[in-house]
C-alpha cells in the first residue's frame, strides 16, 4: 500500500487534499515525434541540403544534387509507475486514493517522458551541437544577450522559424524578467511582469523545468551554474512505442488496489545543428 497513507490519515482527509506539487510534463509536442514504433530501436533521418544546378543543353542528362542522408538511432525503454492502495487504508480517508494515485502516476510518466529527451540532448558532445560551445555567460544570470546569440546562430543556419523551443529553470526565467526589453510593452507585446510568465519571445517558445524534479531535470554544469537547451522541433527525435496507459486492478494477494502507469519510449538527437546548449548563473 502507499506507505505514507496511514501516517497522514489519522482521522480523515478533506476532499480538497492537495498532493505534492508536480508537473504533468512540460515538453509534449516540442519534438519530432514518431508514434506506434515497433521494436526496441527507432531511427531518424537527417537529410542534407541540396543545391540547384543550371539546366544544361536540351535533352542533356540531369545532374543529381547528391543529397546526403544521416541516420540517428535511439533505444526505446520501458517505464512503469505503480503503487498499491490498501483496502483498509481507503476506509480511513474521504478521498478516493485510487483516482488520486492515477493522477500522480500520469505526472510521473509525463515527467519521465520529458527527462528522456533532456537526457538525449545532455548526452550529445558539445562540439557536435550548434555553435560548438556552451553559449552564455556562467558568471551572469540568464540574459537577453544570450537569447540574441542563440537566435543569431539559428538564423545563420537558416533554421525555420516557428518551432524553436527553449527549456530552462525558473531561475533562468527570473533572469529574463529583470530585463527591461523583455518585460516592457515598449519592446514586446507580451506583458511578462503582469503575468510572471514568458511564453514566447524572439521566436522562441519557452518551457519551464523545475530545478527540484526528482527525475533529474536540466543538468548543472557546475555548482551555481545551470545548463539548459534551445532547439528546433525537428532536431530532436522522440520515438513512442507505447503511449501512456493507466490501469487500476484489484490484487487478491495484497488485498489492495494497484494503480499503474506504463510507457515505452526513447529520444535522440536527429540533427545536432538544431540544438544549442547554453548556461547561466543561478542567483537568488
Amino acid at each position: 500500500m502507499s506507505r505514507y497513507l496511514n501516517n497522514v490519515a489519522v482521522t480523515a482527509f478533506d476532499t480538497a487534499t492537495k498532493h505534492e506539487y508536480q508537473s504533468m510534463g512540460a515538453l509534449r509536442g516540442c519534438f519530432r515525434t514518431r508514434t506506434g514504433v515497433t521494436g526496441e530501436k527507432a531511427t531518424f533521418n537527417k537529410m542534407g541540403a541540396g543545391v540547384a544546378h543550371e539546366r544544361g543543353a536540351p535533352s542533356s542528362d540531369v545532374i543529381p544534387m547528391g543529397v546526403g542522408h544521416k541516420y540517428n538511432e535511439c533505444d526505446l525503454t520501458d517505464w512503469e509507475a505503480p503503487e498499491y492502495t490498501d483496502i483498509f487504508g481507503k476506509t480511513e480517508v474521504l478521498i478516493d486514493e485510487v483516482n488520486e494515485l492515477a493522477t500522480t502516476t500520469k505526472g510521473a510518466i509525463g515527467r519521465r517522458r520529458d527527462q528522456i529527451a533532456i537526457d538525449a540532448m545532455a548526452a550529445a558532445p558539445i562540439g557536435d551541437l550548434l555553435g560548438g560551445v556552451v553559449v552564455g555567460d556562467d558568471t551572469k544570470q540568464m540574459s537577453l544577450d544570450t537569447l540574441i546569440e542563440m537566435s543569431t546562430l539559428m538564423d545563420d543556419m537558416e533554421i525555420p522559424e516557428g518551432e524553436r523551443f527553449i527549456a530552462m529553470t525558473p531561475a533562468g526565467f527570473n533572469g529574463l524578467l529583470k530585463e527591461t526589453k523583455v518585460t516592457s510593452s515598449d519592446y514586446a507585446s507580451v506583458k511578462a511582469l503582469q503575468t510572471g510568465q514568458i511564453s514566447e519571445f524572439m521566436g522562441f517558445m519557452f518551457k519551464k523545468i523545475g530545478s527540484k524534479r526528482k527525475e533529474g531535470g536540466l543538468p548543472f554544469i557546475s555548482a551555481g551554474v545551470q545548463s539548459a537547451y534551445a532547439w528546433d522541433r525537428r532536431a530532436v527525435g522522440e520515438a513512442i512505442g507505447r503511449e501512456l496507459d493507466t490501469t487500476v486492478e484489484w490484487s487478491v494477494d495484497k488485498r489492495s488496489w494497484l494503480s499503474t502507469g506504463e510507457f515505452k519510449g526513447g529520444a535522440c538527437i536527429a540533427d545536432a545543428d538544431g540544438v544549442i546548449r547554453f548556461q547561466y548563473k543561478i542567483t537568488a
